[in-house]
């Protein structure tokens, strides 16, 4: 019983670490407001993320707007693009729905190009974020990378794309989660993109010491 009360305990950690995501979660609401600094804001999430997931655990919010303020420049420079992109896949995606539902010949085709390219999107920015959040790059090699990343960890970019889905179904008959859904997200996609960037980085390490020898 006094090991289950031990706040070392791994049950009181994991709650520790969700909470954490939660308060992540609302700080990224609330400075994502302004649309055009969510970028930003998502990648100062992942910053604080990793450093909780490892286990060092600082001042939550002075934390969070250190990395916020941090490249702020780059970060939104990356995120506004990407703003204008998901607008736009988004209309086609309406667009040439209607068409296809009105039975037009070629809207079947024209509909499953932007679908694959909407996939492609995002898979691209589900890394880009967690990307530029790990490492001081700039904006194009991010995007590349970002891309790469999201088409080799496929089975990760699709556990994340899975986590968002059933999350947003979750919303749909329970609408009182709708606060705990970003936190959540956030939490699955640091662990996932956590790992991918473990296994680059140690494979780069391994690549160094084979040269240097």
């Amino acid at each position: 019983m006094r090991h289950l009360l031990d706040p070392e305990n791994k049950v009181f950690a994991g709650i520790g670490v969700v909470g954490d995501h939660l308060l992540l979660g609302l700080l990224w609401v609330f400075c994502s407001i302004p649309v055009v600094t969510a970028g930003a804001a998502a990648a100062a999430v992942y910053s604080v993320s990793w450093r909780i997931l490892a286990g060092e655990r600082g001042r939550l919010g002075r934390d969070f707007f250190g990395a916020f303020r941090e490249r702020f420049r780059e970060k939104t420079l990356l995120w506004l693009p990407d703003l204008g992109v998901g607008l736009v896949l988004v209309f086609d995606l309406s667009f040439f729905f209607g068409l296809a539902a009105d039975d037009v010949a070629w809207a079947g085709v024209a509909l499953g190009g932007v679908v694959t390219l909407s996939l492609l999107f995002l898979a691209c920015l589900l890394w880009q974020f967690p990307y530029i959040a790990r490492y001081r790059s700039k904006i194009f090699p991010a995007i590349k990378f970002s891309l790469v990343l999201g088409v080799v960890n496929l089975g990760r970019t699709a556990g994340m794309l899975a986590a968002m889905a059933v999350l947003a179904v979750l919303v749909v008959y329970f609408p009182w989660l709708l606060p705990f859904v970003p936190g959540i997200s956030f939490l699955v996609n640091s662990a996932l993109c956590a790992k991918a960037f473990e296994k680059l980085e140690s494979n780069k390490k391994a690549d160094r010491v084979e040269r240097a020898q």
